[in-house]
Parts: structure tokens; sequence; C-alpha cells
């Protein structure tokens, strides 16, 4: 896959290199879905994520540290996403906040297919990332060999 580069993306090279450090941890199936459930601690990360879910960027709770995308690329790397840049770049705005109302509740397997989208068309593309999905006993599951 031949990714964009930084300035395609209109981003920095510092926040392209967490994105593809979050896609190399999300892919590696490092991270598992979880509910925003339990005692919230606070909003502080502590440069781990235990668990993925697009509605928190990240959120410290009993069971764990919980982020999305963009909290995944900034806790492995510590390179910051500023809202002021984020809401500027359309495209990296939609990745973070997607406009598909069945994206906010992607596993990490989708999540990884748009940001995959993302960094190597600039379109996350989150109809494609979300499709081939199916809910089975053990929870949801998703052809990881589908194409984008």
């Amino acid at each position: 896959m031949q990714l964009k580069t930084a300035e395609e993306l209109r981003i920095t090279e510092e926040q392209r290199c967490a994105l593809v450090k979050a896609l190399a941890f999300l892919q590696e199936d490092k991270i598992k879905y979880r509910p925003l459930e339990g005692k919230l601690l606070g909003f502080k990360s502590n440069g781990k994520v235990d668990y993925f879910n697009m509605r928190a960027w990240w959120r410290e709770y009993e069971c764990g540290t919980v982020c999305c995308i963009g909290g995944t690329a900034q806790a492995l790397s510590g390179t910051s996403f500023p809202n002021s840049s984020v809401f500027r770049n359309r495209n990296l705005n939609n990745l973070f906040y997607p406009s598909n109302q069945e994206a906010w509740n992607a596993t990490p397997q989708q999540a990884a297919r748009a940001l995959s989208n993302y960094l190597s068309t600039g379109y996350a593309s989150w109809h494609k990332a979300m499709r081939n999905c199916h809910l089975t006993l053990n929870g949801l599951d998703c052809d990881r060999n589908m194409g984008a």
C-alpha cells in the first residue's frame, strides 16, 4: 500500500508517523472494542492504550485506558492533534469525527481500515471500512482480508 505524504494529507510529518504507528497497532489486534462503562477516573493518558472506542479520545477507567483513532495515535507517539488543525482539515476531521453514524461504533478492525484508507487515499471512506461485518455469538466479526 502506497501512503500519502504528510503534505498531501495536510498534516505534519509527526502526525503522519503517529497515525502510521496507530494503524500498525490496530491491525495487530492489540486492543479490543470496549463500551464506555464503569467508573471514569479522568481524561489523561498514561501513554498506553488498553481498549478502543471511537466515542472517547482517551479516557481512563478502572479497567484501563479507552481511546479512539486519534487518541491511540497520540497515546502511542506523544504527538498531539490540536482541535484547530483537525477542524480545518475536513478529511482528518472525518477520520476522527465520522459523519457516518455507524462508524461511531466501529471495531478496531474497522477503524484500521478507515485509517488505512485515509493514509493511502486521503479519505477515511467509513462506508467502505464498515462493510463486511456480521454479528456472531462472540460479538462483531469482520472479514480482515476485505480490501478497502
